[in-house]
C-alpha cells in the first residue's frame, strides 16, 4: 500500500504504455478510474479499472467531446482537507492531451484534459499531477522509494503541468490567430528563408496598426519597437533612426522637423534603409521629406491625414509587461528597463545622452551635442574601443560635447581619449575599483565627470 495514494484518475489520448503506470498503482492497492476509451484499453491489458461514468452517472456525450467536464470529477480533484468531498478525492491525476501540435484541427483541441491538468496542478498540495510519460516514470520512482511524492516534487510537477498547458494553448492560439489574421504573418524572419509571425500578447485588437503595400519583416518590427521605446523616453519632439536594432541617430528639439534633421545628420550613411520613429506626428512637409528618402519603415504616434507613400506602423502600446527572449529551448524573462532615476537638475544634454545610451547594445557610448547624437557605438566587448569608435564618428563635432557610458570606466584611458576630442562632460555609472582614480584624472583634464548609481546594460 502507498502512503497517501488511494484513488487515481487516468485520461489518456495516447494510451500505449499507460498500462505500466496503471499496473504499478493497482499492484499497490490504488483504485483507478478512467475515461471510457482509456478504461477499455487498460481492461484489455488485464488491469482492474472503473469507468468515470460510475461516479458521474452519465457516459461520454457530444460524440466524445464531453468526457470529464463534470462536478463530481472536479470536486474530487479540487477539494481540500476541510471539504466534505475530501474522503473521496483523487490522489493522483494522469492526463495527456490530444496531440494538437501533430494534427492541427478543431477536434484535436483538448478541453477536458487541459481542465483536469490545471485543476490537479492548482491543488498540488493534495493531488499528484502527471501530465506526460516522463512524469509517470518520475512519480513511480518516488513512490517506490518513499511511498509518496513529497511537497517539493508535487510543486515541480505542477509547474511542469502549467507549462505544458501554456505551450499547448500557444500552439492552438497561433493556429487560430493565423487563420483569423490575429497573428500577423511577417514577410520573413531575420533571413528570407525563415518563417516569422507577430504574436500579440496584449489586447484583443493587436498591438500596432500597419500601413503599407507589403508586410514588414521580423527585423523591421524589432527595429520599430526599439525605435519607439527610445523616442517615448522624451516629452519634447524626438526622432530616432534605428539600423539593425541599434540607434544611428537620435535627436530632441522644439519641433519634429529639427529633431528629424539632426537625427539624420548624426550618421546619414548608416541611416539609409533604417527605421525612423517620431514621438509626435510631424507636419506634412516633414513627412514628405522622410518619404523622399529610403527608410524601410516609419513609426508614428498616429496616421497622417494625407496619403503617405512609405510603409509605417502606429503602436498602440509603449512598453511590454515582460521582456522575453529565448535561449537553450527556454525563455529568459525580465522586467523591462523602464526605470530612470538620475537627477532632473542635470543639464539637458546630460539627461538626453544617458537616456539614449540605455538603448544601445553594451558596451555602449553616446556622444551628444545640442540634444542630438553626434557619435554612437554599441556592442563592443571593450569599453575603450567603444569610446574610440564613438568619438571618431563624432570627429570635430565632439568639441564641447557630453559623453555617456552605459557602464563604469575600469581605467582612466577612456577619460583621456575623451579629452583628446574636447568632451566637456561625462556621465557613467559608478562601480569600478578605480572610480577615485578615474575621477581624479577627469579633474586633472578639466572634464566634469558625473557618476550615478544606476546602469542600463542592454545585450
Amino acid at each position: 500500500m502507498l502512503k497517501d495514494v488511494r484513488k487515481a484518475l487516468f485520461a489518456l489520448s495516447d494510451k500505449s504504455g499507460g498500462e505500466v503506470f496503471a499496473r504499478f498503482l493497482t499492484d499497490r492497492g490504488v483504485e483507478i478510474f478512467a475515461t471510457d476509451g482509456t478504461a477499455r484499453y487498460l481492461k484489455e491489458k488485464g488491469i482492474s479499472v472503473s469507468k468515470l461514468s460510475s461516479l458521474t452517472g452519465f457516459s461520454e456525450r457530444c460524440g466524445g467531446r464531453v468526457k470529464t467536464l463534470n462536478e463530481e470529477i472536479f470536486s474530487r480533484i479540487l477539494c481540500r482537507p476541510e471539504d466534505d468531498e475530501y474522503s473521496e478525492k483523487f490522489d493522483l491525476v494522469f492526463v495527456d492531451l490530444y496531440p494538437f501540435e501533430r494534427n492541427k484541427s478543431i477536434e484535436n483541441i483538448d478541453i477536458g484534459g487541459v481542465s483536469l491538468i490545471r485543476a490537479a496542478a492548482k491543488n498540488y498540495e493534495n493531488v499528484i499531477v502527471v501530465s506526460d510519460r516522463e512524469d509517470s516514470l518520475f512519480v513511480m520512482k518516488l513512490l517506490k522509494e518513499k511511498g509518496d511524492v513529497p511537497l517539493k516534487e508535487r510543486k515541480h510537477l505542477a509547474f511542469k503541468a502549467f507549462r505544458r498547458t501554456m505551450l499547448y494553448d500557444f500552439e492552438i492560439s497561433l493556429w487560430l490567430g493565423l487563420n483569423e489574421s490575429e497573428v500577423k504573418v511577417l514577410r520573413y524572419g531575420e533571413n528570407p528563408h525563415q518563417k516569422a509571425f507577430f504574436y500579440p500578447l496584449s489586447g484583443s485588437d493587436g498591438t500596432f496598426d500597419f500601413y503599407g503595400d507589403k508586410s514588414p519583416s521580423f527585423n523591421n518590427i524589432y527595429d520599430a519597437y526599439r525605435a519607439w521605446l527610445l523616442v517615448k523616453e522624451f516629452e519634447k519632439p524626438a526622432c530616432a533612426i534605428i539600423k539593425h536594432s541599434s540607434p544611428c541617430g537620435v535627436a530632441m528639439a522644439d519641433n519634429s522637423e529639427i529633431a528629424f534633421r539632426k537625427a539624420l545628420e548624426c550618421d546619414p550613411l548608416s541611416a539609409y534603409g533604417g527605421v525612423v520613429a517620431l514621438n509626435v506626428l510631424p507636419e506634412e512637409k516633414v513627412l514628405r521629406e522622410i518619404e523622399r528618402k529610403f527608410f524601410d519603415l516609419i513609426v508614428l504616434p498616429e496616421p497622417p491625414a494625407f496619403d503617405f507613400k512609405r510603409r509605417y506602423i502606429v503602436p498602440k502600446f509603449w512598453s511590454s509587461k515582460w521582456d522575453i527572449r529565448s535561449a537553450f529551448s527556454g525563455l529568459l524573462v525580465q522586467e523591462p528597463d523602464n526605470q530612470f532615476a538620475i537627477k532632473s537638475d542635470l543639464e539637458e544634454d546630460v539627461i538626453f545622452s544617458f537616456k539614449v545610451v540605455k538603448h544601445l547594445y553594451s558596451n555602449a557610448i553616446c556622444v551628444v551635442k545640442d540634444k542630438a547624437t553626434v557619435g554612437l557605438c554599441g556592442g563592443q566587448p571593450s569599453r575603450i574601443f567603444a569610446v574610440k569608435i564613438a568619438l571618431s564618428r563624432a570627429g570635430e563635432r565632439a568639441k564641447g560635447s557630453v559623453l555617456a557610458s552605459d557602464g563604469f570606466f575600469p581605467f582612466p584611458d577612456s577619460i583621456e581619449e575623451a579629452y583628446k576630442y574636447g568632451v566637456r562632460v561625462i556621465i557613467a555609472p559608478m562601480g569600478s575599483k578605480r572610480d577615485e582614480e578615474v575621477m581624479k584624472r577627469a579633474r586633472e583634464l578639466g572634464i566634469k565627470l558625473i557618476l550615478v548609481e544606476e546602469r542600463h546594460f542592454r545585450h
